[in-house]
C-alpha cells in the first residue's frame, strides 16, 4: 500500500511540474514572439485548451478537441464581427449575438459536426475567442484582415494546448 500512494504522489509531482513548466514557457515564448512581430501574445490561452482538454478525462480523441478549438474560434470571430455590426446597441448586440451563436453551435455540434468537433472546446473556443478579440483591441473599423490574424493566433496557441499540454502531459 505505501507503494501505491508513494507511486501515485510521485505521478502527481511529476504532472504538477510539467503542467507548470511547459504552459509558463509557452506563453513567455508567445508573448516574447508578440513583441518582436507586432503580434498579439495569446500563450496563456493553451493551459486554458488544455484544461478543458483534461476536463473530460481524456475520453475526447484530441483531433475533435482540436476541430472544436478551430471552429470556436471560427465562430468566436464571426461573433465579434456580429457583435459590432447589429444595430441594437453594444449589450443588446453582445446578448443577441451570444445567444445565436452559442444556440447554433449546439445544434451544429450535436448534429451536423458532431464527428468533427468536441462541443465543449467548440463552446470554450467561441468564448475565449469573443473575450480574447475584444480584449486585443477588434473594433468596428478593423480590417476582417488582422481580425482574422488574431484568430490565427488564438487556434495556434488552442492547439498547443491539445497537443502540446494536453496530449504530451495529461
Amino acid at each position: 500500500m505505501p507503494n501505491e500512494k508513494q507511486a501515485k504522489m510521485n505521478a502527481v509531482l511529476v504532472l504538477a511540474l510539467l503542467v507548470a513548466i511547459i504552459p509558463a514557457a509557452w506563453a513567455v515564448l508567445t508573448i516574447w514572439a508578440a513583441g518582436q512581430f507586432n503580434i498579439a501574445g495569446f500563450g496563456p490561452v493553451a493551459l486554458i485548451s488544455a484544461a478543458i482538454c483534461y476536463a473530460d478525462a481524456g475520453r475526447t480523441k484530441p483531433a475533435l478537441n482540436a476541430g472544436g478549438f478551430v471552429l470556436g474560434t471560427i465562430w468566436g470571430m464571426l461573433s465579434v464581427l456580429m457583435i459590432f455590426n447589429l444595430p441594437f446597441g453594444m449589450l443588446p448586440n453582445v446578448f443577441v449575438t451570444l445567444a445565436i451563436m452559442a444556440g447554433s453551435a449546439v445544434i451544429l455540434g450535436m448534429t451536423v459536426l458532431e464527428k468533427l468537433v468536441s462541443l465543449n472546446t467548440y463552446l470554450g473556443a467561441l468564448a475565449i475567442s469573443v473575450l480574447c478579440l475584444l480584449f486585443a483591441g477588434a473594433n468596428p473599423g478593423m480590417p476582417v484582415a488582422d481580425l482574422s490574424a488574431l484568430s490565427l493566433n488564438l487556434i495556434v496557441n488552442m492547439l498547443a494546448g491539445v497537443y502540446l499540454i494536453g496530449v504530451l502531459l495529461l
